[in-house]
């Protein structure tokens, strides 16, 4: 898979409904859609889907990285290359790995890329390039990182999600701007009751060690087919109940705009779960009896200090109104009595007064 114009050819589809929010700077814990505001903080931190697809010569691995809530943190310590990275302040980033299976004696074709020639004398899978698909990218080219919300279709899970389009995203880095291409991430979160979001991520780790088996051959990994369902489509390797997948990748809008489609599916993408860490606010005649409470509660102590410092009270006649609240047992006693008479003389007339 190339990540520019050379080799993969313009769809120009875009997306049809509009958006329902304005550009805006992207917290994860207050995304605003379908005039309601999500939290999906419990989503923090990398997450990743790991594809595979044979081109030609070679089979092509990659890792799509997202974090909602911050920018991926880069790897510093001198043992990753900075050109097999995406840059600082990327949110989606793409690390292809790719792994040369010519067999003996076969000539690569001649419209590979040099690195990939020089690469091919290796059977060993290698870093081919870092694409960073959507973040805060503007000093290397990319658009601003300001996110915007659409509905989803009505009889799509019964319109419970959203899409999120994460934009900034540009490849190359290193040629001038008129060189470049513009990508885009476009999330699909779905209403999941039964899902948090972090079920069934796949260890990239694990992936790679299967870089040599071939993506048709592999029988280890239950694949994922992309949505346009083509034979020699991007696939997915995938657990069983995975919340997040891969639909496609593929070059959208005038100005080719390459663009990531992801689904995820998770709890906290439903109207009616509460924000994550916190619970429903109290409602009106919890917070009525709680002012009751306190109320109460100041009068009797404030008539107790009173009545102590005044006349000296002592015991039962420190409270206010000692009299009357030693009489409330006395009077429910009579009040019960009587309620109770009555509804027994009632009774034996069969309802009707005497006369």
């Amino acid at each position: 898979m190339r990540w520019s114009l050379k080799n993969v050819a313009a769809t120009g589809l875009l997306l049809a409904p509009t958006s329902t929010l304005a550009a805006a700077s992207l917290q994860c814990d207050s995304i605003l859609a379908n005039n309601h505001k999500y939290d999906l903080s419990p989503l923090r931190g990398p997450h990743s889907v790991v594809t595979t697809i044979t081109e030609k010569n070679a089979i092509y691995n990659t890792t799509y990285t997202i974090d909602l809530c911050a920018p991926l943190k880069r790897v510093n310590d001198g043992s990753i290359p900075a050109r097999e990275q995406c840059p600082e302040g990327t949110r989606v980033c793409a690390v292809q790995r790719a792994l040369h299976g010519k067999a003996d004696g076969e000539n690569v074709s001649s419209d590979a890329d040099d690195d990939d020639k020089d690469k091919d004398k290796s059977s060993e899978p290698y870093i081919r390039e870092a694409v960073p698909l959507a973040g805060a990218l503007e000093s290397f080219g990319g658009a601003a990182f300001e996110y915007t919300t659409t509905k989803l279709d009505g009889q799509e899970n019964n319109g419970e999600g959203f899409l999120l389009n994460l934009p900034g995203g540009v490849f190359p880095l290193d040629v001038p701007h008129k060189e470049q291409f513009p990508k885009k991430t476009v999330v699909r979160f779905l209403c999941d009751t039964e899902k948090t979001g972090l079920e069934g991520e796949w260890q990239a780790e694990v992936e790679y060690a299967n870089a040599t088996s071939s993506s048709e051959d592999n029988k280890s990994a239950k694949m994922h087919k992309a949505r346009n369902d083509a034979k020699d489509a991007e696939k997915q390797f995938v657990n069983d109940g995975a919340a997040l997948l891969f639909d496609s990748y593929q070059n959208e809008g005038p100005d080719a705009t390459g663009t990531l489609h992801l689904t995820w599916k998770s709890k906290y993408a439903c109207r009616s779960v509460p924000p994550a860490g916190g619970t429903q606010g109290w409602g009106f005649f919890t917070w009525f009896i709680v002012l009751a409470f306190m109320i109460i509660s100041a009068y009797l102590i404030f008539g107790s200090w009173l009545n102590y410092t005044r006349y000296g009270a002592r015991g039962w006649d420190l409270l206010p109104h000692s009299d009357t609240i030693r009489d409330v047992p006395f009077l429910m006693h009579e009040f019960t009595r009587k309620v109770l008479s009555t509804v027994q003389n009632s009774g034996s007339r069969g309802g009707y007064s005497a006369v």
